[in-house]
């Protein structure tokens, strides 16, 4: 996913390396197997779109992919004690993109006869954020963005290619 995104993001003429933040789960120790929420903490990464071929694309996003992994671990006061005054937030919100493969949760057979939905906060942002979730059905995307006249227009362009890379890569 996070591949084929960075290739939709530079064909529609944005940045070679795609910075963004993605979450990950905490859930590692069996004391929270059955707890009830999002156990969750992120890690920013940068995807290399060193050119327009999906397998090579994949592999660098691999291997940049493994390498934040350990980042997850990290709290905020180590980041920012790390970064220091290099650190200047000119955001509210962070650009991320989140995917989920409901297929492993149990009962994921009858997600249409239960009418389940991936939901999240509505609100307002200055950035876009992306939750790709993956079902028996297929996949689905829900988005956040600013909402002005170019964020509808640059995140509809945005969906059409990023579902345009997927499709390709499928066949």
């Amino acid at each position: 996913m996070l591949t084929a995104l960075a290739m939709a993001v530079r064909l529609e003429g944005g940045p070679g390396e795609l910075p963004l933040q993605f979450p990950l789960h905490t859930r590692r120790d069996s004391q929270w197997e059955n707890a009830v929420g999002w156990l969750t903490t992120s890690a920013p990464l940068t995807v290399p779109v060193t050119d327009l071929d999906f397998a090579s694309t994949l592999t660098d996003t691999h291997a940049a992919f493994r390498a934040s992994l350990s980042l997850g671990s990290l709290n905020m006061k180590q980041i920012h004690d790390g970064v220091g005054d290099r650190y200047r937030r000119t955001r509210t919100d962070l650009f991320m993109v989140s995917y989920i493969d409901y297929r492993r949760i149990e009962g994921s057979d009858r997600h249409r006869e239960l009418n389940a939905r991936h939901i999240s906060n509505i609100t307002v942002c200055d950035d876009a954020q992306f939750w790709v979730s993956r079902t028996t059905e297929g996949l689905s995307l829900r988005s956040r963005f600013p909402d002005t006249a170019t964020g509808r227009v640059t995140i509809n362009r945005f969906v059409a290619r990023f579902s345009a890379v997927l499709n390709a890569v499928a066949q």
